[in-house]
This record gives structure tokens, C-alpha cells and sequence, in this order.
């Protein structure tokens, strides 16, 4: 059996002009070597050109305008939008966002959004915007977005704090109000 030898720049990587382009989706697939076993050390190990053979480190997802921005309120809705995150692994339309609220305000750590927020939207792709219903009137509610990538690692945005809009009183409500209050004789 013939000893297999490998080429004397497989330590530092091919050449930088020998990588190509494949259109396989996915930024850590983008590259292919010429030698067939550096393609199978760089699907199975993500191993880099000039690199050491190790993984490449997956961050969380970035988000460079943490705020949300409040839209409309009303007695039982909320709507809210926010920017896109961005990834060093997945790619932006992949990346998903769950929103959480609260009527307990708590820190904004994604361990703490987690226990103490009620999901409202959980883990939707491409989501930069939505309406959170079924709210109380007159109440202040804690709002939280998160943002995972495909490796399940996450980072909150900023989290704000709305109140929803005030209960209009009804010609029955201003009713049983006179009538309580003892100004009127009521039946």
C-alpha cells in the first residue's frame, strides 16, 4: 500500500487564488479547496485557508441598532418594529426573532426575557416588525426582542417599556357612574 504524502503548503493552507466559489447558501460552505481532503476538512471541521485546522469561533448575532421603535398603541395592541441583525454564520433572512412581553419590568438579558416575559412571537425568520395583541387596557407592558442564529446562540435588543391606551367609557358606563354615586335615582 502506497503512504499517502500531502502537499508542503497544507499546514498554512492552498493558495489563496486556487479557493473558489461554490453557490451552496450558506456563508461557512462558500469556499472550496483544490486538494479533495481539504473540502472534507472544511465541511466536517470548517477549517479556513491559512488557518489551524480548528473551527472558526460562531458569535452571536450583531445587532447594531438595539432599539425597538414603538408604533402604534391602542387599548389592547401594541405594534413595534425593529433594525435586522446580522451573523458571522447565518445568513440575515435565516436569522429568527422571538418577542416577549411583560408586566413585570425585569433586566434585559436573554436568560431573564426568557423566564419572566410571555412569548408572543417565537422564533419567526425575518421578522423585523410586528403587533403584539390580546393586551390589557391602561396597563404597562415590558417588551423584548431576541435574536438567535442557526446555532441557537442569541442576543436581546433593547427592551422598552408602552403603556396601551385608556378603556373609552361607554353611554352604560357613564350610566352605573350616576347611579352609584347617588346623584341619580336609578331602577
Amino acid at each position: 500500500m502506497e503512504k499517502f504524502h500531502h502537499p508542503p503548503n497544507i499546514v498554512a493552507g492552498p493558495d489563496p487564488q486556487q479557493i473558489t466559489t461554490v453557490g451552496l447558501g450558506m456563508k461557512s460552505l462558500k469556499r472550496a479547496f483544490v486538494f479533495p481532503y481539504c473540502i472534507i476538512c472544511f465541511l466536517i471541521m470548517g477549517c479556513q485557508p491559512g488557518g489551524t485546522g480548528k473551527a472558526e469561533a460562531d458569535s452571536s448575532p450583531t445587532v447594531s441598532d438595539g432599539a425597538l421603535k414603538k408604533g402604534t398603541v391602542s387599548t389592547n395592541q401594541i405594534t413595534l418594529s425593529w433594525a435586522a441583525a446580522s451573523d458571522d454564520q447565518t445568513e440575515t433572512e435565516d436569522l429568527t426573532y422571538s418577542v416577549y412581553y411583560s408586566t413585570s419590568e425585569y433586566t434585559g438579558t436573554v436568560s431573564e426575557i426568557e423566564k419572566n416575559g410571555t412569548v408572543f412571537s417565537k422564533s419567526t425568520a425575518n421578522l423585523t416588525g410586528t403587533t403584539v395583541t390580546g393586551l390589557s387596557s391602561n396597563t404597562t407592558y415590558f417588551i423584548n426582542v431576541i435574536v438567535s442564529d442557526a446555532s441557537g446562540k442569541k442576543t436581546a435588543y433593547d427592551g422598552m417599556s408602552v403603556t396601551t391606551g385608556k378603556k373609552a367609557k361607554t353611554l352604560h358606563d357613564t350610566y352605573r357612574s350616576y347611579c352609584w354615586s347617588g346623584q341619580y335615582k336609578c331602577d
